[in-house]
């Protein structure tokens, strides 16, 4: 008697920002170029090592401590929408905005002084990424605030 050969299909999860220590199971992805990621962004397209990442073939992005690093959140936040699938999600870990300024000096501290890296972007002030997300088409899945981090899920 012949099995049927049963396929499964993989999530496709991808952790932006994490390239050193990517959530278990997910791809890595960076504005650098590191050699050992698995996606480069560049001009608001996201590509492998031979092509653009296809629209809507991600499951979940993961953005830890990344949003106030972008300068054009908006555009970032269209990007990944395109490529998430219908009802892919968004996990945004970020300084929430009571700790904001303290994260802002800490981060113009390491990214100006320790280690200069002025090609990174700072936000001067706390943004709304979860108010901005509703007008690009996400859903709220989740919004709640541990110690000085925030956490939130959007929905495609």
């Amino acid at each position: 008697m012949k099995r049927s050969r049963i396929s499964s299909t993989q999530n496709l999860c991808i952790d932006i920002g994490s390239v050193y220590n990517p959530a278990k199971g997910f791809k890595t992805a960076d504005i650098t170029e590191f050699p050992n990621l698995d996606y480069i962004i560049k001009n608001n397209k996201i590509y492998s090592k031979t092509s653009e990442l296809k629209v809507n073939s991600v499951d979940k992005f993961r953005l830890r401590n990344v949003v106030h690093h972008i300068k054009d959140l908006n555009q970032l936040l269209v990007n990944l929408f395109k490529y998430l699938k219908p009802n892919g999600t968004i996990e945004i870990i970020d300084c929430n905005k009571k700790h904001y300024s303290a994260n802002v000096c800490l981060d113009n501290l390491w990214y100006r002084y320790v280690i200069p890296r002025k090609e990174i972007f700072i936000a001067d002030a706390y943004r709304d990424y979860a108010k901005l997300a509703k007008t690009i088409g996400f859903n709220v899945l989740k919004q709640n605030t541990i110690n000085e981090k925030e956490i939130t899920i959007l929905q495609k």
